[in-house]
């Protein structure tokens, strides 16, 4: 009995202590490797061989905010976006007459919360991240077929942005993002 009683008091202890730890706020480093992504698709839209695409100029939105101005965001996102394109056989043609046309919008949250995106693009990665201690960037990519005049492939994705990284570990980062948010994305076959 004393044995069953000693057994019981151990497990009523363990229990209690592991009710009083509080979790710990995950550190920016470990942030900075989470991303959110969300994709809607035409599940019954096709690349044709030789497939193009293009840039929209209208479609290439950076929203106002200084901190997005301070190193070479629209180089790394355009030639991380032109190299993944390309992976999947997929070639660049100026516009007029390439086949699909690729746009983004990439924007702060104090810019464009959750709610907007959500209006505006009808698609939400909803990345969780405790306001003022971490700012949460977003880029939505929309794919047009030029064909048929309509969006065929919309994705987001959400992450914590790391303004002190370098250009080299921003543009790895945002290549990891983009690679997440075109798989999927049919290959173009030659």
């Amino acid at each position: 009995m004393r044995f069953l009683s000693t057994m019981l008091l151990c497990v009523l202890l363990v229990s209690v202590s592991a009710c009083a730890q509080e979790e710990e706020p995950k550190k920016k480093e470990t942030l900075l490797n989470d991303f959110a992504i969300a994709i809607v698709r035409d599940s019954a839209a096709s690349v044709p061989p030789e497939a193009s695409f293009a840039w929209a100029p209208a479609m290439k939105t950076f929203y106002e905010d200084p901190q997005l101005t301070q190193f070479p965001l629209q180089e790394i996102l355009q030639q991380t976006i032109h190299d993944t394109l390309v992976e999947k056989n997929l070639r660049y043609q100026p516009s007029p007459g390439a086949d699909f046309l690729v746009g983004y919008v990439v924007a702060l949250e104090k810019s464009m919360d959750d709610k907007t995106i959500d209006a505006l693009y009808g698609v939400q990665p909803g990345l969780v991240v405790t306001q003022g201690e971490h700012e949460k960037g977003t880029i939505i990519l929309d794919i047009i077929d030029t064909r048929q005049g309509r969006s065929i492939w919309r994705s987001a994705g959400q992450g914590v942005v790391g303004f002190e990284l370098t250009d080299e570990q921003r543009r790895s980062r945002i290549r990891q993002a983009l690679t997440m948010m075109l798989r999927g994305f049919p290959e173009s076959f030659r």
